[in-house]
């Protein structure tokens, strides 16, 4: 039976012999004192996980050294070892390309664990086509960057706070790390904090006792308590008061909760990812979100950019719920035509990844027949402008060449006005107010 490989780079010879002890009776196990002697090890062990000490006395330290370990070895899986709990640490080595970290004084039965987790990922990774992840966003680089972090987010345990605008999918990129957490089979649990009242906060979070206030009959498990040993996602986590705050704070200080009404203390084991539309750290500027519950929530800053600039994701996602919607609302398969493919793909989507799924959904119900053409699309929805989507695809396109057209004008022309405005045919009035209206530098 294959036993998989570990090889461990560290300058302390008593952490390399423990941890032999302790893993060695699962895994193949190998050592090395130097990163020299460790990169060499690498090409002749082939160690399927490495264990790479952060601070190293001799020759270079883990982190100066792990950019060239995946440049040479992107396969390899990396678990970076410390002393020092520190998140801009742990944010560091992730960016650097670490898979997940481990600090020395945790139970060792966190870092068996995270080494299988790894292990598993690898094993899905050899197996699994992009397309049959579960969140399509996977085809511009920014997603398929984006995917990748959420990989290693998964494999971690810290807090995560995403960001983004609305309808950019927040939620199931929560949902895609949990899924691939060490938490995948306990609860996910959804709350949108816009919702709550705030006389009812206490309540739905931490839950009550019967008789806890008048029309308390029976005992509530609050989120936290429901969300126990798997996933809180908290959206729209600025809406809650600053009263609100501080009593979530306590709790994920304190990992207890306490029932509205009740005396216990019940120990909760929650990993909390939070989500918002709003720049967090100006409203801490503003005194209008709380700093230390921001550093509790925001271990692992996550931005969505918005579905615009992801550009090649639009079609993959319009063919992805294309497919759903004729699924779920009892249709044969249906297609684009090619007007609608082009309005579909030079749409500016302000409503992100939810207005997409929503016009798809709709042009599926309008069309009649096998193609959906472009005045399918949105045909009860005009804009602000009074434009129907098509209008403004046409509209985008030829503002795009227009100003394509005039910048390389006047590039041709080092900038001078009145020559790029006979070269082109325009008045020089004419072309100042294209340069304004346009914002050209």
């Amino acid at each position: 039976m294959y036993k998989a490989k570990l090889l461990m780079i560290d300058d302390e010879e008593v952490f390399l012999k423990g941890y032999r002890t302790v893993l060695g009776s699962e895994y193949e196990v190998a050592t090395a004192l130097q990163i020299s002697e460790g990169l060499k090890l690498i090409e002749q062990f082939r160690p399927d996980v490495l264990l790479l000490d952060i601070r190293l006395k001799t020759e270079k330290e883990g982190l100066q050294v792990l950019p060239e370990i995946k440049k040479r070895f992107p396969d390899l899986s990396v678990i970076i070892v410390t002393n020092w709990d520190s998140h801009l640490i742990f944010r560091e080595a992730l960016e650097l390309g670490a898979d997940d970290f481990f600090i020395k004084s945790e139970d060792l039965e966190i870092l068996k664990t995270s080494i299988q987790n790894l292990l598993v990922q690898k094993e899905n990774d050899n197996q699994e086509e992009w397309e049959n992840i579960r969140t399509p966003l996977v085809f511009d680089p920014k997603s398929k960057k984006i995917l990748k972090l959420a990989k290693k987010l998964a494999r971690a345990n810290c807090s995560v706070l995403v960001t983004g605008e609305s309808g950019v999918g927040k939620e199931e990129f929560v949902r895609f790390i949990h899924e691939h957490s060490r938490r995948r089979n306990g609860p996910f649990v959804a709350v949108n904090c816009a919702a709550i009242p705030e006389t009812l906060l206490e309540s739905e979070f931490f839950g009550h006792e019967p008789g806890a206030f008048t029309g308390a009959r029976y005992r509530r498990i609050g989120k936290f308590e429901a969300a126990n040993r798997g996933t809180l996602f908290l959206d729209e986590i600025e809406e809650l008061s600053l009263q609100g705050q501080a009593k979530l704070l306590r709790v994920i200080q304190e990992s207890v909760v306490e029932r509205l009404g009740g005396n216990n203390r019940i120990p909760i084991d929650v990993r909390i990812i939070s989500a918002t539309r709003n720049d967090l750290r100006k409203l801490v500027r503003e005194k209008r979100f709380r700093e230390d519950l921001y550093y509790r929530i925001a271990v692992y800053p996550f931005h969505i950019p918005p579905l615009r600039e992801r550009r090649e994701d639009i079609l993959p996602l319009c063919y992805y719920y294309l497919k759903k919607s004729c699924q779920n609302n009892g249709f044969k398969e249906k297609q684009f035509s090619k007007d609608a493919l082009l309005v579909l793909k030079n749409y500016h989507w302000p409503g992100n990844i939810r207005e997409l799924k929503n016009v798809i959904e709709k042009a599926v119900i309008a069309s009649d027949g096998k193609l959906i053409h472009a005045s399918d699309l949105f045909l009860l929805n005009e804009d602000k402008d009074g434009l129907l989507p098509y209008e403004h695809a046409r509209r985008q396109v030829i503002d795009q060449f227009t100003v394509d057209y005039i910048r390389q004008a006047l590039v041709q022309n080092e900038g001078n006005i009145s020559r790029t405005a006979k070269a082109i045919g325009l008045s020089r009035q004419m072309l100042q107010k294209l340069i304004r209206d346009y914002r050209l530098n």
